[in-house]
């Protein structure tokens, strides 16, 4: 993490709070204050002409506008997916593209700093290997997705607040999908009709929040993730049934029953992996 930046013969020191810069100074004079919160940076005050902008973020944590006390909007800016602005003003901060995380943008050198490494917005990439981790690619950003995922210290990608919801309720709803066809199986015919139909409808759910959650990741970045979620889910799933059957099936009803849970298994694998396989696809 850098303390101290020099641009054209000016230096610039840096007042951490962890790992974010809460001021600047310039020849030991505070230059600019930044107010943290829950988001990350909220505002930026101009410690010489007295101004205060305050930050507009999008689901990414990108800056797209800065506003005064007033509520008057003062700049404006759209980017393209890795981070090039395509239109609107600079503004008065260099809190741009993924802003919230306190990466800042620099005009001089058209470069995101992201603590370990620059990212360059033009090329999608970094502009240096990762030396933290053996990838097939050690200058890619988030694995390519940079509509769903971030990197918060140049070394490891994470996905943002919404999409780690929209996954985690995605899993309650399947979870609960499996469990109201586990137990329709046991039902009679009628309720077991009404158990089907509620299920799918539920699966139908689910894999709609798996593809908006997911929506622009690639397989390679979660190859040991959905392996290891179809793991869990088929020895939860066998066992589960299994000990629904033996509680009520008649002698010899093992056999059937293990055929039935792998079956049913193999279906909701199938289901989550065509799930996350279709939203990876570009």
């Amino acid at each position: 993490i850098r303390h101290r930046s020099v641009v054209n013969g000016t230096t610039t020191d840096f007042v951490l709070d962890a790992s974010m810069f809460v001021r600047e100074l310039r020849s030991g004079t505070a230059y600019a204050t930044y107010l943290m919160g829950p988001r990350g940076p909220e505002y930026r005050r101009d410690d010489v002409a007295g101004t205060v902008r305050w930050y507009l973020y999008d689901g990414l944590g990108s800056v797209l506008g800065e506003v005064d006390p007033n509520g008057t909007v003062t700049a404006s800016r759209k980017y393209d997916v890795y981070g090039a602005i395509r239109s609107g003003d600079s503004g008065t901060s260099a809190h741009k593209f993924v802003g919230a995380l306190g990466h800042p943008s620099e005009d001089n050198t058209g470069l995101i700093y992201m603590q370990a490494r620059y990212m360059d917005p033009v090329t999608g990439r970094f502009v240096s290997e990762d030396t933290a981790v053996d990838t097939a690619n050690l200058f890619a950003y988030v694995g390519n997705s940079p509509c769903s995922m971030v990197d918060r210290d140049g070394h490891k990608l994470e996905m943002t607040q919404v999409s780690e919801w929209l996954f985690m309720l995605g899993t309650m709803v399947a979870g609960l999908a499996m469990m109201v066809l586990l137990e329709s199986m046991l039902a009679n015919a009628a309720e077991a009709s009404i158990g089907f139909g509620i299920a799918v409808k539920l699966a139908k759910m689910a894999a709609v929040m798996f593809a908006i959650a997911l929506s622009g990741i690639t397989m390679a970045s979660w190859e040991s993730q959905l392996i290891e979620t179809i793991n869990v889910a088929a020895n939860v799933t066998i066992f589960r049934y299994i000990n629904l059957q033996l509680e009520s099936a008649k002698e010899g009803a093992l056999m059937p029953a293990a055929y039935n849970a792998v079956t049913v298994t193999l279906t909701y694998s199938l289901v989550l992996s065509g799930a996350i396989i279709a939203s990876s696809l570009d």
